[in-house]
């Protein structure tokens, strides 16, 4: 065997070597999918039009197939609004540079290759997983409901999880930014004084706040889904219960990576920074007390009562510094979204025998039948 055979076989057989093989899904890869998606949307309608009105096979539209059709939109929504979320994450990282946030110094194209080959490396692996999982929901499901031909959408499904989980294996890798930047030695400075009044991490809250909204559609779409399931009397969809219940945790888990693990490492980030800042404050606070004592001895009052207010304002800002990198609107809506999100899985707990539970069987009962009932 020669040197260059036994290089060539040493490098394929490295940990990894096939999983960076794996092609991941950009910007073309999105753009055309979307549009494939949207032209399977319009035939799905103009056959089941055709088959109504011009091969005389009524159809009611109750019947159709919404699980079908809900997930291409789904799918085509989200793709849509996450192909912005790269540029987002570096004009983030730009930003906080101009703020001081991360060092002048920072070699900006040397950081973004790092935190783009680690976010590539997360995407193959999410990619694989979410494949993975789809083609797990199917056999569950097939083995509630033995109709093989549904087995015929696996390989779709599994190919547009593939596409959908290398962009959500991104926004999970977004999610660790601190721990890289820390990882790398690049010191985090948090400004207690910081104008946007969250000690300069505005941009950071903002952009993680989007992300996490993106990172919940998949959560919500099977969430939703997971509710109606027992409620609906068109197609039978009750062999899908167990298998979307699996991907809508799945998805739960997905939405804490993106956005609730990043947010409790800035949090105490922003913690640690406060304890510090404290201490600022503590001598602050004995300055307004050595100026005030000051007064009597000094003709200038004026100029007292300024340094005095300057101090005030200083320390009042340390001891109102917040300890989590959202604004206050941001904050406020974040609490309504999630609590959104929520709905289903309270839905879900709620039994068919109780009131609420009758009053959501009878609703979806109705527009699941066609309004016959």
């Amino acid at each position: 065997m020669t040197n260059a055979t036994h290089t060539v076989i040493k490098a394929m057989t490295k940990p990894g070597f096939m999983l960076q093989r794996l092609p991941i899904c950009g910007q073309r890869v999105g753009s055309f999918t979307r549009w494939f998606l949207l032209a399977a949307f319009i035939a799905y309608f103009g056959y089941n039009f055709y088959c109504s009105y011009y091969r005389n096979q009524p159809s009611s539209v109750f019947q159709w197939d919404y699980l079908l059709l809900t997930g291409i939109a789904t799918l085509w929504f989200g793709l849509t609004v996450v192909a912005s979320v790269d540029q987002d994450f570096e004009g983030m990282i730009a930003r906080l540079i101009e703020r001081g946030i991360l060092p002048e110094a920072t070699d900006h194209l040397s950081l973004m290759q790092l935190l783009r080959d680690n976010a590539s490396r997360t995407a193959r692996i999410f990619s694989l997983l979410c494949a993975l999982a789809m083609l797990i929901a199917f056999a569950v499901a097939t083995f509630f409901d033995p109709n093989y031909g549904k087995l015929l959408l696996a390989v779709p499904a599994s190919i547009a999880s593939y596409i959908a989980g290398s962009y959500l294996g991104r926004m999970v890798s977004y999610g660790g930014l601190a721990k890289q930047l820390l990882h790398e030695g690049l010191q985090i400075e948090i400004f207690p004084e910081h104008v946007d009044g969250v000690g300069g991490l505005k941009p950071v809250g903002d952009f993680y706040f989007r992300q996490a909204m993106i990172a919940a559609i998949p959560a919500v779409f099977l969430g939703v889904w997971s509710v109606i399931f027992p409620y609906w009397t068109g197609r039978n969809y009750d062999s899908w219960i167990e298998a979307y219940l699996m991907l809508f945790i799945i998805g739960l888990v997905i939405v804490m990576l993106a956005f609730v693990a990043p947010m409790v490492k800035f949090h105490n980030l922003m913690c640690e920074s406060k304890q510090a800042a404290l201490l600022k404050a503590d001598k602050l606070s004995r300055k307004i007390r050595e100026e005030r004592e000051s007064v009597g001895t000094n003709i200038d009052i004026t100029d007292i009562a300024n340094r005095i207010e300057t101090l005030r304002d200083r320390y009042w800002q340390i001891e109102n510094m917040p300890v989590w990198p959202l604004h206050l609107t941001t904050l406020k809506r974040f609490r309504r979204n999630y609590i959104l999100l929520t709905t289903p899985l309270i839905t879900r707990l709620v039994d068919d025998n109780t009131e609420i539970g009758k009053q959501i069987a009878q609703i979806l009962s109705f527009f699941s039948s066609g309004g016959t009932e």
